[in-house]
């Protein structure tokens, strides 16, 4: 497990990758690539989504990843998480005073 001085040097690398939500997507999908997913195309043929498979698609500045149970069946449940933002950078303005 990560110490809290690492993960806030995380969040500061996130941060300083991703200036704008296209540069969000693509610095998570190199962490979720990084972690073991496989980064798939939205045209391409979905075969490698099978029971165990670690999956993500990018589009834009959207991700979307999964995880498939290693016993998945047809009935298994599926459980979705979702996040939005316009873009994580930050912006200030000169004081007027």
């Amino acid at each position: 497990m990560m110490s809290t001085d690492e993960l806030v040097s995380d969040l500061g690398a996130f941060v300083t990758a991703s200036p704008s939500s296209y540069h969000a997507a693509e610095e998570t999908a190199r962490r979720l690539g990084a972690a073991g997913f496989r980064i798939l195309r939205e045209g391409q043929d979905w075969k490698e989504v099978q029971p165990g498979s670690r999956c993500a698609v990018v589009r834009d500045g959207a991700v979307i990843a999964w995880a498939v149970p290693q016993d998945a069946g047809p009935t298994t449940p599926v459980r979705i998480l979702g996040a939005h933002t316009d873009s994580p950078a930050s912006s200030s303005s000169p004081s007027r005073h």
